[in-house]
């Protein structure tokens, strides 16, 4: 299996408050990992530290390493900003290529209300935002997913979709 991420000793405070102190762990391809913990014990931070977002966070003298220069990771943005009517639009394909594809459709009709005889606009609401860029990473194929509270705004039948899609189980119907 291919190493895809790597983090070495990585130390991540804000002000006096140290979050993550001396972390050093790996993510192999085919690894799911969950993290838990309680509000502010730095689940967020340990995230982007295995995305490589906030290397301005560190703290001096502690090294890093994100993901694999080869390696692709997607994650959803927590707030996406769009114009209040948005079309969504699947790949800049037209809806009879893509419907025709299972795993597109499939992600596409769990999380979104579409209609393929016209078009589907994106709502102001933050959920109906969310789960448009949910559908963007998981349609675009990243070798890494780093999913931050995904199941925020998804009802039950979507997250249990989502689990069996993420677990490999395919199109489900």
């Amino acid at each position: 299996m291919a190493n895809l991420i790597n983090v070495e000793r990585a130390t991540v405070g804000y002000g006096t408050r140290t979050l993550l102190d001396a972390v050093s762990l790996g993510v192999e391809e085919g690894d799911a990992i969950g993290v838990v913990g309680r509000n502010g014990d730095g689940k967020t931070t340990l995230l982007q530290v295995l995305t490589g977002i906030p290397a301005a966070r560190f703290r001096p003298g502690h090294p890093h390493l994100g993901p694999r220069r080869w390696a692709t990771c997607g994650r959803p943005t927590t707030s996406p900003r769009m114009p209040r009517s948005a079309s969504v639009i699947v790949g800049g394909r037209p809806d009879h290529i893509w419907a025709a594809e299972p795993d597109t459709r499939a992600v596409v009709s769990h999380l979104l209300p579409v209609s393929i005889s016209t078009p589907t606009w994106v709502g102001s609401r933050g959920g109906e935002r969310r789960r448009v860029a949910l559908a963007e990473v998981l349609l675009a194929g990243h070798d890494v997913l780093v999913l931050d509270e995904p199941t925020n705004h998804l009802d039950v039948e979507v997250i249990g979709w989502l689990a069996e899609h993420l677990n490999g189980g395919g199109p489900r119907h």
